[in-house]
């Protein structure tokens, strides 16, 4: 008897000691807490409903509950894609489960693709555009489209993809307009005649005409005879392009040249696309397997201008990457650590700019009304039961961001200067530059010349912490920008949906959808 007593005191001694080593390791390791049944949470000082850790998370998100998970990304321009991956941060989060939801119901019936397949078209594109030599590439020289910086960057992905598509060998290389033939100040500041084009804010190749002697002097010759430049449809079908050639091509009007059911870049897009199936894999949300046979020409030009345009991004100049770095170290703590939190909501409100190819302006004699946007927000918000903790703005109009604070914070002063405070919407803008500039000189073609080339890079920098940071945008479909946002957003889910609501945007524009 006095044996088993012995055994007995020794093992609860034992586990005494176990339970208090583990209570001393938990408290030193700082595991998140533990979730119980029924709806309670377990941290230090007791229990907790699961509306009170709501409550609590709003105030303290990210550097207390989830301090152990912050240490993996504390640069801004990671921090929305963990938030989609650890699942340190998902069970934590209050949002997640709404976002979760919302994002799972729009993506019904949208084409996705994987990684694999990303990769592969990457790739392909990356061989065409920085060749080992670029002397025994075919260049296909583009002239830059006249008109607005995303009216040409949306002009140049089709002409990039016509490389793709006309086989290994061919590089396509942005070439400015002839002089005098360009009426809009779109490359002001960009330097010499010859360098006014696309390239002049995107990396798209190493292949240079000005650093090629007979390229340039084909150019040359071809200018002073007033060529217009070949068609894509002549350039398709021309066998005896060789290497070390160019062929210039006119600007490219995507909705003439590429949009005709039976034209020459249906056929060749579509066999682009189903060899990047074999690499990787593809399918339609909630559909058979065999759905992704049948597709509309529009999901797959969505998916190649999400890639494309996430890529362009990329390409951007280290200059523009660091506005945005100045941008957004307003929004981090003293370590360097944001202070915002996902999910972020991208607003973009047209106010000053085309106002006759604005649906609603055309209708109204005025241009939408900041609301609009906000009420939009919110009843998709209560629809799936979140909350949009975080927003980036990008306008036109320095009025529009104030009336956004205004109706978002009931802010008189600067957007962000709530920004911290309980109850309030973690607002951020482009604070580094005079928002108010194009608003104040009447459009966008009057911006001086010497102040053109730096607005353009900012405006540049807001669509790069977009492309980072941003998980769903509301925009209007009848603008460059919002048609932009939509496929940078679709390349970071890789989600293809041109319909005027999917799971990467909302367009206000109600009937437009993103190719039309």
């Amino acid at each position: 008897m006095k044996v088993h007593r012995s055994l007995a005191l020794t093992i609860f001694v034992a586990v005494t000691v176990i339970c208090g080593i583990s209570v001393l390791i938990s408290c030193s390791l700082d595991f998140p807490p533990i979730v119980l049944a029924r709806g309670y949470w377990y941290e230090a000082g007791g229990l907790q409903t699961f509306e009170e850790r709501q409550n609590m998370l709003s105030l303290t998100w990210p550097h207390n509950s989830l301090k152990e998970a912050s240490r993996n990304f504390l640069d801004w321009r990671e921090r929305s894609a963990e938030w989609w991956r650890n699942n340190l941060i998902n069970p934590q989060d209050p949002n997640w489960e709404g976002r979760h939801r919302l994002h799972d119901s729009l993506k019904n019936g949208t084409l996705w693709y994987d990684e694999d397949l990303e990769r592969a078209f990457l790739s392909r594109l990356e061989a065409h555009q920085f060749p080992k030599r670029c002397t025994d590439n075919h260049w296909i020289a583009h002239r830059t489209h006249d008109s607005g910086l995303l009216s040409c960057t949306h002009i140049i992905t089709p002409v990039l993809m016509m490389g793709l598509m006309k086989g290994d060998g061919y590089t396509v290389v942005p070439i400015s307009r002839p002089p005098g033939k360009t009426g809009l100040p779109t490359f002001d500041g960009c330097g010499e005649d010859k360098d006014k084009h696309i390239g002049c804010f995107f990396n798209l190749t190493s292949c240079r005409v000005e650093e090629d002697p007979y390229r340039t002097e084909v150019m040359n010759n071809q200018t002073a005879r007033g060529y217009k430049g070949a068609t894509w449809d002549s350039l398709w079908h021309d066998n005896t392009t060789r290497p070390g050639g160019m062929t210039i091509l006119r600007s490219f009007m995507f909705r003439y040249d590429a949009q005709s059911h039976n034209d020459a870049w249906r056929r060749p897009k579509l066999r682009l696309w189903n060899e990047l199936r074999k690499e990787g894999g593809a399918g339609v949300h909630n559909r058979s397997e065999r759905a992704v046979d049948k597709l509309r020409d529009s999901q797959i030009d969505f998916a190649l201008h999400g890639m494309m345009s996430a890529w362009m991004m990329r390409q951007t100049s280290d200059r523009v990457k660091k506005i945005a770095n100045k941008i957004m170290s307003r929004y981090q703590d003293e370590m360097e650590r944001p202070l915002w939190m996902p999910p972020v909501l991208a607003l973009h409100v047209r106010q000053t700019d085309k106002k006759w190819e604005d649906p609603y302006f055309q209708q109204h004699k005025k241009y939408r009304s900041v609301v609009d946007y906000v009420d939009q927000m919110k009843s998709m918000e209560e629809q799936f039961n979140f909350r949009w903790e975080s927003i980036f703005i990008i306008s036109d109009s320095g009025s529009a961001i104030q009336s956004l604070a205004q109706a978002l914070n009931n802010v008189t002063g600067l957007p962000d200067s709530m920004n911290g405070q309980e109850g309030k919407r973690f607002l951020m803008y482009d604070w580094t530059y005079d928002n108010a500039l194009i608003e104040r000189l009447g459009g966008h073609t009057n911006i001086p010349p010497e102040m053109k080339h730096s607005a353009q890079e900012h405006f540049l920098a807001t669509l790069y912490i977009i492309h980072k940071i941003a998980d769903y945008a509301i925009v209007q479909y009848s603008s460059n920008v919002g048609r932009f946002l939509s496929e940078i957003i679709g390349g970071r889910h890789r989600l293809a949906s041109p319909d005027h609501v999917g799971p990467n945007a909302f367009s206000v524009d109600v009937f437009w959808v993103h190719n039309r």
